[in-house]
């Protein structure tokens, strides 16, 4: 930090007048911006132009006794226009607290008198200060009409706050949502809303979510989403608060307003509010009628959805469990028109149901996602869980397979050695490697074979995989069978070819040899290399003319 002795008092003077003019622009122009005290005396904050400033200013009281910016001034050690912008917003900070901390000390005395005046003053007399008041006042006027219109118009709450609220629309009767205005509205928002927590309070629970409906239709009027947000927040702030050992039926107002509000709610696109709502909804699955009461729901907001971009899978998840078993049997899904549903939702909700014991459900699900998506590989581990959970050890093999065509990782094998009796392991793999000679392709998946049975211990799987393995494995997947087996991938390649020189002679078999020699070398396996050499020479002493090139095929006759 650059030392420097300057007092906020004396900024005018101490300061250079034009980086004082360039200083104050800043401040005028919303420059400076974060403001705030990270601890005891040391502000931050940032000025924000072409390029952001980062400040930090180190205060003893008045004076400032260190600070830094990054600009070519603040380097130098001399105070910057930055600098001074912020310390300029500062002053006026503190000014505003002094004052607040002044006119709150000057209001703690006459607090008792004011109290005494009002117990004194004729009540006719108070009433005509209020009326004047609130002419002169229109927020005080507000706060009035907020804080008791229900004791005049409990019965028609929503006539009323339409009328409280129409301040706030302008000749088309759309809200004003300019950022005074929307300031105005949430602050008379937040004054109803009390309203209405002091009524569920007081066991009026029919006011109290009339009020709340009221107020969440609002929300489809205010643009600015950062308002609406703050809204919907304080509603289902009110919501979980509330006690439901008084208020827990379907015939409940609280009940009916969780369903009108999740309609708006899904309308809003408000999909964090929707998964909170559709929580509390749940409470109520236990009774029948509300069961029915919330399928109906999702299943018309499914098909809404359908035409928005709203996600439906949360909304098919709760439509499907509160379904009756009987609904479950029929095809369910044959009425919703889901397009968008992906593999993920299929595997939520199987998952949901193997978890809940729901066999019979979890295999229909997964039977309809398996048939739109083959391909997915979490599907398949689900299928093989649950095949193993029904004792269904003859469908493994062949689900298992799938899986490794699809996608074999670590994580897998691992998988699948919790899930597959060890007598089924062999038979997969004679049907894998059965394959390798009917598909050329299949050689890219012999890759993953090779990576669990490295795994597993070579014997007996390795050998088996080595003596029916196609020899272009070699030549196109070897830099992956290196990394795969690393110091292993000696003996493997040596114990590979040998297999394919007891069967074969000619230019293939020597091709085959040259290339893996120069991978080898390529590789950096110098070593290898000369193992695997010696390996051949030793192993077939007559036919050198395969594994030595010519000039060393010369030097060895010599």
């Amino acid at each position: 930090m650059a030392k420097v002795k300057i007092q906020l008092q004396q900024l005018e003077r101490q300061v250079h007048e034009t980086t004082f003019l360039s200083a104050e622009q800043f401040v005028q122009e919303g420059r400076v911006e974060q403001l705030k005290e990270v601890e005891k005396g040391l502000w931050q904050a940032r000025v924000m132009l072409d390029t952001t400033y980062e400040i930090d200013v180190m205060m003893r009281g008045d004076r400032v006794h260190d600070f830094y910016c990054g600009c070519s001034r603040g380097i130098k050690q001399l105070p910057c226009p930055h600098l001074v912008a912020v310390l300029l917003v500062l002053r006026g900070f503190r000014q505003q607290q002094q004052a607040r901390r002044k006119a709150e000390k000057e209001a703690t005395l006459p607090a008792l008198q004011i109290r005494t005046m009002l117990n004194r003053v004729p009540e006719s007399d108070l009433h005509q200060f209020v009326r004047e008041w609130a002419k002169e006042d229109p927020t005080f006027a507000q706060a009035i009409k907020a804080r008791f219109f229900m004791r005049l118009h409990a019965s028609q709450p929503s006539h009323y706050l339409d009328s409280l609220f129409s301040t706030f629309q302008d000749g088309d009767g759309q809200l004003d949502n300019t950022p005074k205005a929307l300031h105005e509205l949430h602050r008379l928002f937040r004054q109803v809303l009390a309203q209405a927590a002091q009524l569920l309070l007081d066991s009026r629970s029919e006011s109290g979510y009339a009020l709340l409906e009221y107020l969440t239709s609002l929300l489809t009027r205010v643009d600015q989403e950062r308002w609406r947000r703050q809204m919907i927040r304080s509603i289902l702030q009110l919501l979980q608060d509330q006690d439901l050992q008084t208020d827990f039926h379907p015939q409940s107002p609280r009940f009916r307003f969780l369903m009108t509000c999740f309609h708006q709610l899904v309308q809003l696109g408000e999909e964090d509010a929707v998964h909170l709502v559709l929580l509390l909804l749940q409470q109520y699955s236990g009774f029948p009628e509300a069961r029915s009461a919330i399928a109906r729901l999702m299943k018309a907001e499914i098909e809404r959805s359908a035409r928005t971009r709203f996600n439906p899978e949360p909304l098919v998840l709760v439509y499907y469990q509160n379904l009756t078993r009987e609904e479950r049997d029929e095809d369910w899904m044959a009425g919703l028109n889901l397009p968008r549903l992906g593999p993920l939702f299929y595997t939520r909700l199987a998952r949901t149901l193997l978890d809940s014991g729901d066999f019979t459900g979890c295999g229909r699900i997964l039977n309809t996602g398996q048939a739109i998506f083959p391909e997915s590989a979490e599907l398949l581990r689900l299928q093989i869980q649950l095949s193993w959970e029904l004792h269904r050890t003859d469908d493994l093999p062949l689900l298992a397979q799938k899986l490794i065509l699809i996608s074999l990782s670590e994580e897998d094998i691992h998988f699948l050695r919790e899930y597959m009796p060890s007598e089924s392991i062999t038979p997969l793999f004679h049907s894998l490697t059965a394959q390798l000679d009917a598909s050329h392709t299949f050689e890219q998946h012999l890759i993953r074979c090779i990576l669990w049975a490295e795994l597993e211990g070579w014997d007996p799987l390795g050998q088996q995989i080595i003596q029916s393995g196609s020899f272009r494995l070699l030549e196109r997947f070897g830099d992956q069978l290196l990394n795969h087996l690393g110091s292993r991938y000696d003996p493997f390649v040596i114990q590979f070819l040998t297999t394919y020189l007891d069967r074969h002679v000619g230019p293939q078999a020597k091709q085959l040899i040259q290339k893996t020699r120069a991978f080898l070398i390529q590789q950096g396996q110098l070593a290898a290399e000369r193992r695997l050499l010696a390996a051949l020479q030793e192993r077939y002493p007559h036919r050198s003319n395969l594994f030595l090139d010519q000039e060393n095929h010369q030097s060895e006759r010599l």
